[in-house]
């Protein structure tokens, strides 16, 4: 059965607890406990941003937490669009697989476009939580969430050349 849905939350502190469902908030647990550090690598604070998930509910199995199919990526993919809509940001931070591949369905791995803007808005990065699983891909992690902050604070530029 579904509990509660997780929908994005503009000023949230990123609990140490695994309970998204739970809390209905993006990002906590130990993969919440990294996107903390790569946040705080890069000089943005938590409150400053708007965090999200592709889905609003986390699918589960009896034993762990599952990545959503990709119907459940398509299905709320209009939803996703709609707040990113309305919340506007200068850019949009996608965190993984699902979250890239429900904005960009061809972009099949997320190796190829680390790190790189695309349409001067998204920039697609590697999961908080692969610090977790492959540690020694951690400066690579931090690379892209580098140039991520790159492009946020050059948006003038970005705007002139785009513009």
């Amino acid at each position: 059965t579904r509990s509660g849905s997780v929908t994005g939350v503009q000023t949230c502190a990123l609990p140490i607890c695994r309970m998204e469902n739970a809390r209905r908030t993006p990002f906590v647990g130990k993969a919440g406990i990294e996107l903390n550090k790569l946040l705080e690598f890069i000089e943005i604070d938590v409150y400053e941003i708007f965090l999200t998930n592709v889905i609003k509910y986390w699918p589960q199995t009896k034993f762990k937490t599952r990545s959503p199919t990709e119907d459940e990526i398509r299905v709320s993919r209009d939803y996703l669009m709609k707040e990113i809509d309305i919340v506007d940001p200068d850019i949009v931070g996608l965190c993984g697989g699902s979250a890239i591949r429900c904005i960009f369905p061809l972009i099949r791995q997320v190796k190829a476009q680390h790190g790189k803007l695309i349409d001067n808005k998204y920039v697609p990065l590697y999961h908080p939580a692969t610090i977790l699983y492959e540690g020694e891909m951690e400066s690579m992690v931090q690379m892209g969430y580098l140039l991520m902050k790159s492009y946020l604070d050059n948006k003038e530029e970005r705007a002139a050349n785009h513009g």
